[in-house]
């Protein structure tokens, strides 16, 4: 039986379980490592000031980054995980976050 990779994707994300999919089990473990590849060779003083990341609503990558010189954390996802924020202005009471729909178009602005 041959499926085609949209059909995969479309089982693997059924009713919305990309957290159980993406991690638990030995994907979690996984998932954990990557993160913390991503965070290797940078320096921690400069380059985390501004974070903007993209489809991070479901699972942020702020809870593997070293978070003293942050100061604001935006996220574009899917306007279901903006409730996700306020999780995370709780727990990260310093930074400032910003939500944004990626759906939604950003108006063009003059610029002067």
């Amino acid at each position: 039986m041959k499926i085609k990779l949209a059909k995969i994707k479309n089982l693997v994300y059924e009713k919305d379980n990309y957290i159980n999919t993406n991690y638990t089990g030995l994907a979690k473990l996984i998932y954990f490592f990557n993160h913390k590849l991503l965070e290797l060779g940078f320096s921690k003083k400069i380059y985390n000031k501004h974070i903007i990341e993209i489809g991070g609503g479901a699972q942020p990558h702020i809870h593997y980054m070293d978070i003293k010189n942050i100061s604001s954390y935006t996220i574009v996802d899917s306007i279901k995980y903006k409730k996700n924020i306020l999780l995370l202005k709780k727990k990260y009471k310093n930074i400032k976050f910003n939500f944004i729909d990626y759906r939604k178009k950003i108006e063009k602005k003059k610029l002067y």
